[in-house]
C-alpha cells in the first residue's frame, strides 16, 4: 500500500502541484483547501503524513495542527509556509509539527523530509 499524504493549502494550485509531483512517485495524495475539510479527511482518510499550510482563510494552520493532534497525536505534520519567521517555526514545532518548510517549495527537500518522517514513524511503530 502506498503512503497516504494529506496536503492542506487554501491555494488550489499549490495542492495540485504537490499532488502531481508525488502521485508520480507512488504516493496517494489527498487534498484539502480549508482546515475544517482537512480535519475531516484526517479522521476519515487516516493519512500517514500531513503537509499543512500555516496561513489559511478559515483557521490558522497552527491552530489546525493543534486540533489535528487531538484526533491523531501520532500523525507526522510538516508545516509549509511563505513566512520564514523563526518564532512561528518554534510555535509550530511546540504544537507538534515535525518540520517547517518555506515556500517556494523545493521538492527534493520536501521529498527527503516526507521520506524521513514516514520511515521514522514506520520504524517506531513496529
Amino acid at each position: 500500500m502506498n503512503p497516504k499524504i494529506l496536503v492542506v493549502d487554501d491555494e488550489p494550485d499549490v495542492c495540485e502541484t504537490i499532488k502531481h509531483y508525488f502521485d508520480k512517485r507512488g504516493y496517494e495524495i489527498i487534498t484539502a483547501g480549508k482546515a475544517q475539510e482537512a480535519i475531516y479527511k484526517l479522521i476519515t482518510e487516516k493519512p500517514a503524513l500531513v503537509l499543512l499550510d500555516i496561513r489559511m482563510a478559515d483557521i490558522d494552520g497552527i491552530e489546525c495542527l493543534r486540533i489535528m493532534k487531538k484526533f491523531n497525536k501520532d500523525v507526522a505534520v510538516i508545516m509549509v509556509t511563505a513566512n520564514d519567521d523563526i518564532e512561528i517555526a518554534k510555535t509550530a514545532m511546540a504544537a507538534g509539527a515535525k518540520d517547517y518548510i518555506t515556500k517556494p517549495i523545493g521538492f527534493t527537500a520536501l521529498e527527503t523530509a516526507i521520506t524521513t518522517y514516514l520511515f521514522l514513524d514506520n520504524n517506531t511503530k513496529g
